[in-house]
């Protein structure tokens, strides 16, 4: 029904313990690059659907961990910059297919404080990696560290604090801490700005925790929660509204967020995603139960939609592909199995005109043959 399913057995090298499969990115030839949680880097060529997969090894030039964090793509280098849990930065070079490395052990120019980077994001040349030892700086152009340069736009107790880093189209920069809340650094003005949660004050920041930071075609700065549903910022008031379980959301702890083509937003949570209509403030559920190929969704599992609008949902038993057409279609099935008392999707997909027969569907069960 116009879903793609890539099962554990679908990845090289995967068992059916599948590990979680993360942030994914995509290339100037169109490949998907996925991370996972224990696994190594996957890239799927998309016009032949094959895998392939690269591994931590101790031996030659591989990547330098298996548990992968966080991934970004560079047109001008044509290079991948893979964040890792304990094997610092790898940095894939697609034109030679060579990895070079960051991290605690490399000399000054190429020293990260701490192998963990959990977190990244671009201004400009810059690449600023979130690790657990503070955040480091590095000149894409150059290859190389630069000491301080963080440190000297925020200060060094935002080096420390920081838990995520988000830069939006007009190079804002927005900071998620430890403490509750959300920082907003402007490079152009050079403003520093925090919003912090109050009970008393309905357009403040909430309480909990933010996931995702998230831009729309319309520049229009959203915040995915553990608790607060999605976090919508009025850049005119410098408020914030909720959308929550109130706009028919699935649940208030969303994961991920995606903006679809039609200008419609995807939402993942633990019972399954929803399409939110900003127009109509109202919200489409696709839920685990109603037959998804899917059995669960994590924070950790990504979401990503490619240029040619495919969207990539991944859960705990594998990752799902479709486009938006495709939903629409899959709602229409799961209700016309419904109320044909829960036929069979595999009997769907074998029905006939000629199976119609005076206003009843007559048709042989594939299982039973009944």
């Amino acid at each position: 029904y116009g879903f793609g399913f890539y099962s554990p057995g679908g990845f090289p090298g995967h068992s059916d313990n599948i590990s979680i499969i993360g942030n994914m990115t995509e290339d100037n030839q169109g490949n998907i690059w996925i991370c996972t949680e224990g696994r190594g880097l996957y890239r799927i060529n998309k016009s032949t659907c094959e895998t392939t997969h690269y591994q931590h090894s101790q031996e030659g030039n591989t990547i330098s961990h298996n548990n992968l964090k966080c991934i970004h793509f560079d047109q001008k280098t044509n290079k991948l910059y893979i964040g890792t849990h304990t094997g610092g930065l790898s940095v894939l070079n697609l034109t030679t297919n060579r990895f070079s490395y960051f991290s605690t052990d490399q000399p000054a120019s190429r020293k990260l404080p701490n192998n963990v980077v959990n977190n990244m994001a671009c201004l400009g040349r810059m690449l600023f990696l979130v690790t657990q030892g503070g955040v480091v700086t590095i000149d894409m152009d150059a290859d190389k560290v630069i000491p301080g340069y963080f440190d000297q736009l925020l200060g060094k107790a935002y080096s420390n604090q920081t838990m995520n880093i988000f830069v939006d189209s007009r190079d804002r920069m927005w900071l998620s801490l430890f403490a509750p809340g959300i920082t907003l650094y402007d490079d152009r003005t050079k403003k520093l700005q925090a919003f912090t949660p109050n009970p008393a004050d309905p357009g403040a920041f909430p309480r909990h925790r933010i996931i995702q930071t998230f831009e729309d075609r319309a520049k229009q700065i959203f915040f995915t929660t553990a608790g607060s549903g999605v976090v919508r910022y009025d850049d005119k008031t410098e408020t914030f509204t909720n959308i929550n379980d109130n706009n028919q959301l699935l649940s208030d702890h969303v994961f991920k967020m995606m903006e679809l083509p039609s200008g419609k937003l995807l939402l993942t949570s633990t019972k399954g995603f929803s399409v939110f209509d900003p127009q109509t403030q109202t919200s489409q559920n696709y839920c685990i139960k109603d037959k998804l190929p899917i059995s669960g969704l994590i924070e950790e599992n990504g979401l990503f939609k490619d240029s040619d609008g495919e969207i990539y949902l991944a859960g705990i038993n594998g990752l799902i592909t479709f486009k938006e057409e495709n939903l629409q279609l899959y709602k229409d099935l799961f209700m016309f199995s419904f109320y044909n008392r829960g036929m069979n999707f595999v009997d769907m997909a074998f029905l006939k005109v000629k199976n119609i027969e005076s206003g009843r569907i007559n048709y042989t069960r594939q299982k039973t043959g009944q």
